[in-house]
């Protein structure tokens, strides 16, 4: 239905145009502006309340370079002081590089943001009008967070984990069957007694290796023993620790599955340090298969997940929302596979 007195053509914005098409801001910029991932019913609102509002291209193409912002949120770093490197950098450099070679070459702005995944970031965000989209970086998403942003319509991607059972759009490397490779890779080598130093206990990533691991042996026909599993952190210091712990307890293990590579590489310090060997008494499987994996002595057999992919995935999502904000929610699920190495 068309305005009976439209506003002035110098008056009219990006968002007057938004809010009678009923999509975002950024959907009405990409749209004037050719951009891609726009569906034609979509292009054909948006140009008609445009043109009923009087607005012309021209201006809204001068307008462009204040809008189109997505935040990328990483939560903020938890781990105890002086624990030492974590798996943060490189996971979620490779996470911010797929995102960016997606946006960047769209002209679409990028900023990263720490802070928790809370209630209170959440309205941060939402009354931000530069925002048009977040990107969370993994971690552990809480409820009332994902409630929040839900509740005020403002778009967002999961990238690199998951928020089941909640209904939200996720993009993350196949953790599960990662640990099931594993497990079959130890099983084909002979190992028998499996254990697993795991990352934090509440984030979902390790919930899905956790449950990877018991599908493994079980499908091998091994008993799971729960005194087999320690929770560390990501990190090389965390990883020598908890393998202490876990072989002080359990000496019988001959195999050991880490959920970052850092933490298998301070993992096989301390299994020296203990009198045995790599992987002649214990094998040793890392997981997302990090440089320094390659170098190590001996070099270290790795899940590898493309977490470039990961981003590149989750920008692509986050567009797609931002030009639809009624279609289904997805969770995209990239390969994993495994590098085999002399750790085995």
């Amino acid at each position: 239905m068309k305005l009976s007195n439209p506003p002035s053509k110098n008056r009219v914005t990006i968002r007057d145009i938004a809010r009678k098409a009923n999509v975002s801001a950024s959907t009405v910029s990409r749209t004037l502006n050719d951009y891609p991932y726009i569906s034609p019913h979509t292009r054909r609102i948006v140009r008609q309340a445009a043109a009923e509002l009087g607005y012309e291209v021209e201006n809204l193409r001068s307008e462009r370079k204040a809008i189109d912002t997505i935040a990328l949120l990483i939560r903020e770093d938890a781990q105890p002081h002086g624990m030492g490197e974590t798996a943060s950098d490189s996971v979620e450099r490779q996470l911010m590089l797929g995102i960016q070679k997606v946006l960047n070459p769209l002209g679409i702005k990028s900023y990263l943001q720490r802070g928790d995944y809370d209630r209170s970031t959440a309205v941060r965000f939402i009354h931000d009008d530069n925002v048009d989209g977040i990107i969370m970086l993994g971690g552990q998403v809480h409820n009332h967070f994902v409630h929040a942003l839900q509740e005020s319509g403002l778009s967002f991607v999961v990238a690199g984990s998951h928020v089941l059972p909640m209904d939200v759009n996720a993009v993350m490397a196949n953790v599960h069957y990662g640990m099931r490779m594993a497990v079959q890779h130890l099983v084909e080598r002979g190992r028998r007694r499996i254990g697993l130093v795991n990352g934090p206990d509440l984030t979902t990533t390790s919930q899905e290796k956790l449950d990877g691991l018991i599908c493994g042996l079980i499908n091998n026909g091994l008993p799971y023993h729960p005194e087999d599993v320690v929770a560390g952190y990501w990190n090389s210091e965390s990883g020598y620790l908890s393998t202490k712990d876990l072989l002080t307890a359990r000496p019988d293990l001959d195999a050991i599955i880490y959920s970052f590579d850092l933490m298998a590489i301070g993992g096989m310090q301390a299994i020296r340090e203990l009198g045995r060997q790599v992987p002649s008494d214990i094998a040793v499987v890392g997981f997302h298969n990090i440089d320094i994996g390659r170098y190590t002595d001996p070099p270290l057999t790795s899940i590898d997940f493309d977490m470039h992919r990961v981003g590149m995935l989750a920008a692509q999502r986050l567009l797609h929302v931002l030009d639809d904000p009624d279609q289904e929610t997805t969770l995209t699920v990239v390969p994993s596979h495994l590098v085999i190495r002399s750790s085995t």
